[in-house]
């Protein structure tokens, strides 16, 4: 008979930053990407929020493949429905794991915010519902809310949902996104939903709207 079992094992993440942790840094944004980019390529659409008080973290997914089949550009996703529980553990915890080595080098009033962009908004969602961080501000970005932790979600004192979608988004199906609105005040989840000119992207004037928005 067939047996499938689990096992932990230590795996070499990386992440990267906008720039040096400091005690001069007063906004911390963790940001995951979406399904088939990189972290280095991702930070980059954030450019426009970069500062000296500012720090953006980008944690890369913890399964990276060949987007072209066998060669070519590597990139990253965060899970796959095969053994989800436990890919979905292993970011989480992955996530946690870089806080944990950035938050010691940073002061104590600082506010964090968390943003996800398409497969990534389920991830940050996820960590986000995990975390004992206080988030000030939780942003998801050409993705969905994931239904799995709504009810847990609705628990907690977790800040607002700020959702940005481009208004020729090719991959978001807005019959969706009205059942997600449905849902969601259902459960007396507090949301905000911006439209803004554009496809499936971290847009830089929506981006600075946000981050005037969440100081």
């Amino acid at each position: 008979m067939i047996k499938i079992k689990s096992i932990q094992t230590t795996k070499t993440a990386r992440y990267v930053l906008s720039n040096k942790p400091s005690n001069k840094i007063k906004n911390v944004w963790i940001i995951c990407h979406g399904y088939g980019q990189t972290s280095i390529g991702f930070l980059k659409w954030f450019n426009p929020i970069f500062s000296e008080d500012t720090i953006v973290i980008a944690p890369e997914g913890l399964s990276k493949f060949y987007w072209e089949g066998f060669n070519g550009k590597v990139v990253s996703s965060w899970m796959t429905k095969e053994d989800r529980e436990n890919e979905i553990n292993d970011y989480i915890n992955f996530i946690e794991n870089v806080i944990a080595e950035i938050k010691p080098k940073l002061n104590n009033n600082i506010k964090y915010h968390a943003l996800g962009f398409s497969q990534g908004t389920a991830t940050i969602s996820r960590w986000a519902n995990y975390t004992n961080l206080n988030l000030h501000s939780i942003t998801l970005w050409s993705g969905l809310f994931p239904d799995d932790i709504i009810n847990s979600w609705s628990e907690k004192k977790l800040p607002k949902l700020n959702f940005f979608f481009g208004d020729n988004d090719p991959f978001i199906n807005h019959s969706k996104i009205k059942q997600q609105e449905l849902n969601l005040t259902k459960e007396g989840i507090v949301y905000e939903i911006s439209f803004f000119i554009g496809k499936h992207k971290v847009e830089k004037k929506p981006l600075l709207v946000l981050n005037n928005k969440v100081q």
